[in-house]
């Protein structure tokens, strides 16, 4: 099994993103493996765990620079922020609550992810490269 990984056509060329976003991915590869071997429920919920961790940190940071930037999109990206962040809670309640996580969840997490970097961050990542500086 071949999981997304993060790749040079995700990078937003914004470092401090890209940083967050290759954290995000190592979280969500740790994921598939120890849903795809079986691991124990601690375990998956361990990775879970630290992925919506570091997703509401690496969203509230995104959103300070929206803001900072005057950012036109953003209330439709704050609502894609939501979403994913609620369906990360949503699959780490259900491991809490005793569910097994299987392979096709988890790898539909990193479907998510890849979408939301293509859809709502590469964009922004042109808007912030364009308004403030020392992103240029």
């Amino acid at each position: 099994m071949t999981t997304p990984a993060f790749t040079d056509a995700l990078r937003t060329g914004i470092t401090s993103i890209d940083a967050y976003h290759e954290r995000l991915f190592i979280l969500v590869d740790g994921l598939c493996l120890a849903a795809q071997d079986g691991a124990e429920r601690a375990r998956v919920g361990d990775f879970i765990d630290r992925l919506l961790t570091q997703t509401l940190s690496h969203f509230a940071e995104e959103e300070m620079e929206m803001q900072a930037s005057a950012y036109p999109d953003l209330e439709r990206h704050r609502r894609a922020h939501h979403a994913f962040a609620d369906e990360v809670a949503t699959v780490l309640r259900e491991a809490n609550d005793g569910r097994m996580i299987v392979l096709p969840e988890a790898l539909d997490l990193a479907r998510r992810l890849i979408g939301h970097v293509m859809v709502h961050d590469q964009p922004l990542a042109i808007h912030l490269r364009q308004t403030l500086p020392a992103n240029a």
